[in-house]
């Protein structure tokens, strides 16, 4: 068994037991490793110091001390262990698990502070953890998990829940991050990218190089005294220390002369060539200065500097590989850049990042919230600290709200996983339970603010606030005497009216097109649709066009997708005029969708419009206008309502609203409709204001096969649509009756319209009551004329979304099933699919009637 093959046997042992133990538990064993560092925070730095021969023993133990603080007060009340989160409303639950053995490699350059965060975070988290030092700081690292193993076991934590490699090298390194559970790899980029490569997760960082801008809005005297204490905090070991300081026209000599006066030095242009020799090497810092005081790495290049200097300032005006002080120099070393202006500023930032650094943290010296914002946009970095020293604030502060961290990632710019500073919620794996939840969805009037209904309901076009009005219809609606009477409604109350009434039963694009230029001509602030589906639905594609002549049909129709979610491709309308829908049949509902069909004459192809922007501003339904319908178009739109709110009672997506809403509305169809057919105006009054209920329940809780299918039998077949529904619905109904839900939805339906328990049964007697046939065949349409056909129809009702809300599943196999089974009276159904889809709907429009039954 080889070394690390020892350790992480050890390891996987302590973190089983670990593993047991409560969330108090683990938080009591987070707080004695803190305590701990806080108790061996001046042996650990001497012995850092002393062994890596780099840094200051003061700041190390602040640095220990006040980063072990910081993590601790941010992670001590974080849940880690079982249940950490419920989310009630989106029935989630979020379960916290170790990760197991986290490999921690860890620098030379902080040998005490980096593995102090790691562990405390890992042990937060749950996990064992094994050390992989730097050869140059194995014993002090070797060192530090001595103590704080021995602290944490005297409270029982387990013994090896922390073990380090103490002759590390970079092999058994490698064989410990491909051995162990993640890595967190802080180093050079060498074993950043050695990490990434072992095979298994691992968090690696980036290097620093940090630009620091300095405005002219910032005071210098602040500025220097800030940029002087990060970078010689620790002579200039963090990574996240400043590199260069670039100053601005305004202010670049009294940034000079206030460096010298905090004890800066300036280099002499001829000096620095003496110290870049000794400074770099290949372009790579030196041991000797990495970490070593600014008088020392000068008498390194036989400068002569007094002995209080901090800080060697270097003017550099080029960055790159070429110009070294342009690079991370990990010591009080810092070079100075002279911008042109602000942007040249920005710029040099940017380049100095591309040069190194980049994904890794900036700074800006400001009091302009313009220029941070624009400083912050112009720099690829995770982290952007705003007048503090970076090298103190990047890993978090007491001064910011920074994650506290020593582990800073890069993101993608320094080819690491994540931007974060990371912490416990990166060494913990976290298991998300999920209820099966109905989808969260607000029940919507469809955006209506008003329904008038009643006898007598177009006065309130009186009343409506407008100086110039278009009518939308067609010729038989002016022919019935429908379109002087509405006019003159608008002429008494001083609107100027046009009327466009050559909407055709099936309008066109180019239908669409001449509407819109009419309206942009005369430029009207209301327009009133009156009619069937039809003139709605082109009254409302007119309206999309003439609010935005810019748009184009094929850039903004579409299939619908879902009611509520999908991308709006049509933008808001309503800022030139205001649509009423006012309509003359009782069935479609499109008084209250946003969907409109629109036909293309030279394809034939027809393009759906479809947005929650429109749906008309308003709806009025005067039963009046539906007085003079025969007993046959009665009888067809009615039961097309019907459908709709049977269908939306049982769809998928109802919800209590949306099925008391449909209920309400089938009930009041069932009651009424019989007696609306024999003429009585007291029901078509009820059903006119039902079928818009109807509407308003399927365009929330969508529909199902019976609209699917009749959508295409009506087109295929020159059938009402509302025949097609009677037809279709009884066999429908039985279809979905192997879905439990689906039968208990029936069964209550049946109960409520008083017919037992055989809702299928009751609406073929209901549609033979009404005068409608229930078979194809009744219809007039011979079996052995529609079976061609029948394929193709079911091939194309499954492209409608009403199969992706009924409640049983359902494939083309089983339409055409369904289809037969209505050719010529009922036959076996198929058998349920194993396979559906649930998206929400968006229902589809189509005619009711032709001009004839209108006229009729």
């Amino acid at each position: 068994m080889s070394v690390v093959d020892d350790l992480i046997a050890r390891a996987r042992v302590a973190q089983a037991a670990f593993a047991r133990f409560s969330q108090e538990q683990i938080d009591e064993v987070v707080q004695r490793f803190a305590l701990s560092v806080h108790t061996h925070a001046l042996e650990l730095a001497r012995l850092a110091v002393e062994e890596t021969r780099m840094g200051k023993v003061e700041d190390k133990i602040l640095k220990n001390k006040v980063k072990a603080e910081l993590i601790y007060r941010d992670i001590a009340h974080t849940p880690s262990r079982g249940i950490i989160a419920r989310d009630e409303a989106r029935g989630i639950i979020e379960i916290a698990e170790p990760i197991g053995v986290v490999c921690a490699v860890t620098p030379s350059t902080n040998p005490i502070v980096t593995p102090m965060c790691n562990a405390m975070i890992a042990l937060k988290g749950g996990n064992a953890v094994i050390f992989a030092p730097h050869p140059r700081a194995k014993r002090c690292v070797a060192r530090t998990v001595e103590l704080l193993q021995k602290d944490i076991a005297a409270i029982g934590a387990p013994d090896h829940l922390l073990q380090v490699i103490t002759e590390p090298s970079l092999d058994t390194t490698q064989e410990l991050m491909a051995k162990c559970d993640l890595t967190i790899a802080t180093g050079g980029s060498s074993m950043v990218k050695a990490a990434y490569g072992s095979g298994k997760p691992a968090y690696g960082v980036g290097p620093g190089n940090v630009p620091v801008l300095v405005d002219v809005s910032a005071t210098p005297a602040h500025a220097v005294r800030d940029i002087m204490k990060g970078k010689t905090f620790d002579n200039g070991l963090i990574c996240a220390s400043e590199q260069a300081v670039i100053a601005l026209p305004d202010n670049a000599e009294l940034l000079k002369r206030e460096f010298q006066k905090q004890g800066a030095y300036l280099v002499p242009a001829e000096e620095k060539p003496r110290l870049e020799a000794v400074m770099f090497e290949d372009g790579h810092p030196t041991a000797e200065i990495v970490g070593a005081f600014a008088p020392d790495i000068a008498a390194l290049a036989d400068i002569d500097v007094p002995p209080e200097t901090r800080v060697l300032l270097v003017e550099e005006t080029e960055t790159g590989h070429d110009a070294p002080f342009s690079l991370e120099k990990i010591s009080p070393v810092l070079a100075f850049y002279a911008a042109t202006d602000f942007a040249h500023g920005v710029q040099i930032a940017a380049d100095i990042l591309e040069a190194g650094g980049k994904g890794h943290t900036a700074g800006i010296h400001s009091e302009d919230d313009a220029r941070i914002e624009q400083f912050a946009q112009g720099v690829a970095v995770s982290r952007v600290i705003i007048n503090q020293p970076t090298a103190t604030a990047a890993g978090g502060s007491v001064n910011n709200n920074l994650v506290p961290t020593t582990t800073l990632g890069c993101g993608t710019w320094g080819g690491n996983i994540t931007t974060d500073n990371i912490s416990v919620e990166h060494v913990m794996n976290v298991k998300r339970v999920a209820y099966n939840r109905p989808n969260v969805r607000s029940y919507r009037t469809l955006h209506v603010p008003a329904i008038v209904h009643g006898v007598g309901a177009l006065s309130r076009l009186r009343d409506v606030e407008a100086a110039r009005a278009v009518i939308l219809t067609d010729s038989t609606i002016t022919r019935l005497g429908f379109t002087t009477r509405i006019s003159q409604i608008l002429a008494d109350s001083g609107k100027e009216v046009q009327v466009l009434d050559t909407i055709p039963a099936e309008p066109t694009i180019d239908d669409v097109y001449r509407g819109r230029d009419l309206l942009l001509d005369f430029e009207p602030d209301l327009l009133v649709a009156v009619g069937g589906g039809s003139c709605l639905a082109a009254a409302k594609a007119i309206w999309v066009f003439y609010e935005h002549p810019e748009l184009a049909l094929k850039n903004v129709a579409s299939v619908p997708v879902n009611i509520y979610t999908r991308i709006e491709p049509i933008p808001r309308l309503g800022h030139r005029a205001q649509l009423i829908a006012v309509p003359t049949t009782s069935g479609t509902g499109s008084e209250v969708s946003g969907i409109a069909l629109i036909r293309d004459a030279q394809s034939a192809a027809r393009h759906t419009l479809f947005s929650h922007h429109m749906i008309p501003t308003e709806a009025i339904l005067d039963p009046t206008l539906t007085y003079s319908m025969s007993a046959a178009l009665a009888a067809k739109t009615g039961m097309e309502a019907l459908a709709h709110g049977l269908e939306a009672f049982v769809a998928r997506n109802a919800d209590p609203i949306s099925k008391a809403t449909a209920r309400e509305s089938v009930q009041t169809i069932y009651d009424a409709l019989p007696r609306s057919v024999d003429g009585s105006k007291e029901a078509r009054n009820a059903v006119h204001v039902a079928a818009t209920s109807a509407g308003i329940a399927s365009q929330n809780a969508g529909l199902g096969l019976a609209n699917a299918l009749a959508a295409q039998v009506s087109a295929a077949l020159d059938l009402s649509y509302g025949t097609a529904c009677a037809v279709l619905l009884p066999t429908v109904i039985r279809y979905n009756r192997d879905d439990p839900d689906a039968t208990a939805a029936y069964a209550d339906l049946a109960d409520t319209l008083g017919g037992g328990d055989d809702l299928a049964a009751m609406m073929e007697r209901f549609a033979q009551t009404i005068g409608l046939p229930t078979t194809l065949a009744d219809a007039g349409h011979a079996p052995e004329t529609v079976e061609p056909l029948l394929d193709d129809i079911a091939a194309q009702s499954y492209l409608s979304k009403h199969t992706d809300t009924n409640p049983r599943d359902v494939d083309i196999a089983h339409l055409r099933a369904i289809l037969e089974a209505c050719l010529d009276g009922p036959s076996t159904l198929p058998t349920p699919s194993t396979d559906g889809s649930t998206q929400d709907p968006a229902t589809d429009e189509s005619d009711t009637a032709t001009d004839e039954e209108v006229e009729a």
